[in-house]
């Protein structure tokens, strides 16, 4: 997966296109060479880079692959070829256990005041709640944690909703990039869509759909993962006949075999 953007920074910054569109740009090639111009935003397209020489006032058509890599990236990002991720999540305060065992679990310890009384700490993370026996704990602290080790994307979503309430295109967008580096895919998609239905022109119409279709690829991508371990939870039960049940499911809609 490719390096995501730190949220803050994310949800900060709305522009798609590249921002002052009438600014030149410096693009630097592998063999070394160099055109500065004006990018033609409305010709670009994921295979090439469209520029207007500066000096020769000429338009040149340019393959992403002979742009470095860095920069390529970073205009495919401005022009909505790809999609910016986040390297880190939302921090919040959670809790960090280890066990006896030297086992570490990191989430947030939801009985504490009745935990003695319990005899464990419940301890939620995005997968469910762990139990641990008070008994077994050699050490605990608290700590700063992505959020997405203690909550799941839908519940990260929630929160952000009720927290501020989307009305302009700007804040359904800024939720949609949130639920898209948050994993609450669905989410994101519905509020890339609500920004399409709202026309506001800060927001282009292409930039944003393609947006809509890297988060389709991701369901779908997800989708398949899902059904993938579907399949090798039956095999490590035993349960072949249920496997091959999912195996046969998976190549109906994939088209192919996942082993």
């Amino acid at each position: 997966m490719r390096q995501l953007l730190l949220v803050a920074a994310l949800l900060g910054s709305v522009a798609l296109a590249l921002p002052g569109s009438a600014k030149p740009v410096r693009v630097k090639l592998k063999t070394g060479a160099r055109i500065t111009g004006y990018v033609i935003e409305n010709q670009c397209t994921d295979a090439k880079l469209v520029i207007r020489d500066m000096k020769t006032k000429r338009k040149m058509t340019i393959p992403w692959a002979q742009v470095k890599p860095s920069q390529a990236t970073e205009l495919r990002v401005k022009l909505g070829f790809e999609v910016a991720e986040s390297s880190g999540g939302e921090m919040v305060e959670g809790d960090v256990i280890r066990n006896r065992t030297g086992n570490l679990f990191k989430g947030l310890v939801l009985n504490r005041e009745t935990a003695r009384k319990d005899g464990r700490y419940k301890l939620k993370t995005a997968d469910g709640i762990v139990p641990i026996r008070l008994s077994d704990v050699r050490e605990e602290r608290r700590e700063l944690l992505d959020a997405r080790v203690i909550y799941t994307p839908d519940e990260l979503y929630e929160m952000k909703v009720k927290a501020s309430p989307p009305e302009s295109a700007q804040d359904h967008y800024q939720i949609a990039e949130y639920a898209r580096i948050m994993g609450a895919l669905p989410q994101a998609k519905q509020h890339y869509e609500t920004v399409l239905s709202l026309g506001d022109p800060k927001y282009p119409e292409s930039a944003i759909k393609r947006l809509i279709e890297n988060v389709e690829t991701r369901m779908n991508s997800a989708d398949a993962e899902g059904k993938l371990k579907e399949i090798e939870r039956h095999i490590v039960y035993n349960r072949f006949d249920k496997a091959k049940e999912a195996l046969d499911a998976f190549r109906r809609t994939n088209g192919e075999n996942p082993v």
